[in-house]
C-alpha cells in the first residue's frame, strides 16, 4: 500500500524554490505540526525525494528507508537510492507493507496516481511559497476522517473503490 502524508497550507502551497521564503515559511509553521507530522511519517518504509531526505536518514527500523533520485550517485545515510520509481510503485502499490511518500512536489506527484491513501496535515493559514501540491484532487479518493489540531486539522482521503 502507498500512502502520501503531506504538509499544505490553506492554498495547497508544500514549500518554495526560494530558500528564504522557506526559511520564512519555517518560522510561520504551527506549534502542533511537528508532532502532527512525525506521526503521519511513522512507517517501516519510507521514501523521499534526494533534496528531502533529512527526515528519513539513518533510520533503523526494520524496512526500508529511500530516496528518490536522478543521480545513482546520490547517497543518504542509512538510505537506499532510487532512480526508477516504477520498481517502488510495484513493489508496494499491490502489498500489504505500507510505503509512505513523504517529500517533494516531484515525488508526491509520481506517487498520487498509485496512493491508497492520503494523508494531509493542513494548515489554516497561508505561508510563502510557490510549489503547489493539488494533484490529489483528480484522483478518486475519499474523505474518511478529519482530525482537528490546533493551527489546522489532518484530513485523510482513501482510493474509492469501484462499484
Amino acid at each position: 500500500m502507498i500512502r502520501i502524508a503531506v504538509m499544505l497550507d490553506a492554498d495547497k502551497v508544500i514549500g518554495s524554490t526560494d530558500p528564504d521564503d522557506d526559511d520564512w515559511r519555517v518560522a510561520l509553521l504551527p506549534p502542533a505540526l511537528p508532532e502532527v507530522m512525525t506521526q503521519l511519517y511513522e512507517s517501516e518504509n519510507v521514501i523521499a525525494g534526494a533534496t528531502w531526505a533529512g527526515p528519513i536518514a539513518g533510520g533503523d527500523g526494520p524496512g526500508g528507508r529511500y530516496v528518490l533520485a536522478r543521480d545513482p550517485g546520490v547517497r543518504v545515510e542509512g538510505c537506499t537510492t532510487v532512480t526508477d520509481p516504477q520498481t517502488i510503485i510495484d513493489r508496494f502499490v499491490d502489498s500489504d507493507d505500507e510505503l509512505v511518500v513523504i517529500g517533494g512536489l516531484r515525488v508526491f506527484e509520481l506517487f498520487t496516481p498509485h496512493a491508497q491513501i492520503i494523508e494531509i496535515a493542513r494548515c489554516d493559514h497561508l505561508l510563502p511559497g510557490d510549489l503547489v501540491y493539488d494533484t490529489w484532487e483528480q484522483q478518486p479518493l475519499e474523505l474518511t476522517d478529519e482530525m482537528p489540531w490546533e493551527g489546522g486539522r489532518t484530513l485523510r482521503y482513501e482510493r474509492r473503490t469501484p462499484g
